[in-house]
């Protein structure tokens, strides 16, 4: 039999070494072929083992949850099968990798909640190839400035969080050409100067979040031709000017 999916439970490992039980698990006999390790809620510590980067057929990685220290493994951006990366509400530290660049086929990356501290990597050849990343979720990262303007280049992007971290700087207005975004969440960051007319062309735009910044001038116009726009949230900036009528 071939182990194609792993699901341990929260006590799973109760009463062994934890990082020696991880370890294990992904090298028993036929775990080259493994698509989905979902290590969820189940009080793993330690860091995460680099060797992972040998799971070519990995589709799925959710390993949130835990007590996981250490930084995220650059060898992880030799999963070229991966859809899903989902390493939130750990003790991981240091930065992202560039090399998650390669994961061209990545749908969905959650980071939230993690201590990842330094800038959003802004390497052109590594941003440019995840065109395919529908959902990127970097809260609460303690990521410094800027945002990269290089995230005005993933088109099929559909919701960017980017909130409560310590990224400061404007607003790229490159970040108008993400015509797929449905939500964008910046708040509770250091951000700066005017508000982006750029970001009237995100037809798709349904929740836009930029409260508690220190965003000034007036609230662009050009929001009002986001026709789906269901929330604008705004407060805790130094905006003067009021509400525009086209809103």
């Amino acid at each position: 039999m071939k182990l194609t999916t792993v699901r341990p439970t929260r006590n799973a490992w109760a009463g062994h070494d934890r990082r020696r039980s991880i370890l294990y698990i992904f090298w028993r006999p036929g775990t080259h072929v493994l698509n989905s390790l979902k290590y969820v809620f189940a009080c793993a510590a330690g860091p995460i083992p680099p060797e992972l980067g040998n799971l070519g057929a990995l589709k799925t990685l959710h390993l949130e949850i835990n007590e996981l220290t250490g930084p995220i493994p650059e060898d992880l951006g030799n999963l070229t099968a991966l859809t899903t990366m989902q390493l939130s509400c750990n003790n991981l530290e240091g930065f992202i990798p560039p090399r998650l660049g390669k994961l061209a086929a990545l749908q969905w990356l959650s980071l939230w909640n993690i201590q990842i501290t330094g800038t959003i990597p802004a390497p052109l050849d590594a941003l440019n190839k995840l065109q395919n990343r529908v959902f990127s979720f970097l809260q609460h990262m303690y990521m410094s400035r800027p945002i990269p303007k290089e995230l005005g280049n993933l088109s099929e992007l559909k919701e960017l969080w980017l909130s409560f971290n310590q990224l400061a700087g404007p607003i790229p207005p490159e970040l108008g050409n993400l015509g797929a975004l449905r939500t964008l969440h910046l708040g509770t960051n250091e951000l700066t100067g005017p508000i982006p007319p750029e970001l009237g062309k995100l037809a798709a735009l349904e929740s836009l979040d930029l409260t508690s910044n220190h965003l000034t001038g007036t609230i662009p116009r050009q929001l009002g031709r986001l026709r789906r726009l269901e929330r604008l949230d705004l407060i805790g900036n130094k905006l003067d000017g009021g509400e525009p009528q086209e809103l």
